[in-house]
């Protein structure tokens, strides 16, 4: 039935301990450099396991009921993120500044800070105010902020840490990029030799 189809069970993807089997690696890969290779699975593995760890806090009962409000979506998220940046540079975001930088929905906007706000997790200044010198703001409350750093940035620092030294990533850093970076040239060849890739395998299917 499905023969016409990219369409594999299961077992012929994996063994039991992930590990490819009749699964290969695409050809065309042998032909980016090994560093780029070498980071690109080391981010992929940062952010999967981002993914589990907000899924993780959603069905774990003992997690605080802060985490548990802010991992129901990504708009979620983005509102903190930009709440607890401005804490910790000793201002306030405005919300009109957020909807243009982010496309976000306002009304979304404002329902999320609203039930923020309700829980102690956010500080809201010039509520209602559309004003272009006094627009309704937000930053992360104190307490918010210290649990933010302690519950993410802290956490994502060990595992960055262990990133770099699982993926050996210090050459990519040190030396790989900084010749890529060196100019737009260089940063526009490196692009057309992934986008001339993608071509090639276009034009075969």
């Amino acid at each position: 039935m499905n023969k016409d189809r990219n369409v594999v069970s299961l077992t012929e993807v994996c063994d039991i301990d992930e590990s490819p089997s009749s699964s290969k690696n695409l050809d065309v890969l042998n032909e980016i450099d090994t560093e780029f290779m070498r980071f690109s699975k080391a981010l992929l593995s940062e952010d999967i396991n981002y993914w589990k760890r907000m899924k993780s806090v959603q069905r774990n009962p003992q997690s605080h009921s802060a985490q548990k409000f802010w991992s129901q979506s990504e708009n979620y998220r983005m509102v903190l993120a930009y709440a607890v940046e401005a804490s910790i540079n000793g201002r306030a975001k405005a919300l009109k500044s957020i909807e243009l930088e982010t496309n976000a929905v306002m009304q979304t906007l404002l329902r999320i800070v609203k039930d923020a706000e309700s829980a102690g997790y956010l500080e809201v200044f010039n509520k209602g105010n559309n004003s272009v010198y006094y627009p309704t703001s937000i930053k992360a409350t104190n307490w918010q902020t210290l649990h933010y750093l302690q519950f993410y940035i802290f956490d994502k620092a060990i595992y960055r840490a262990e990133m770099i030294t699982g993926y050996n990533l210090n050459q990519f850093f040190d030396e790989y990029l900084p010749k890529i970076m060196v100019s737009n040239k260089e940063i526009d060849r490196f692009n057309t030799r992934l986008k001339n890739l993608q071509d090639n395998i276009k034009q075969k299917v």
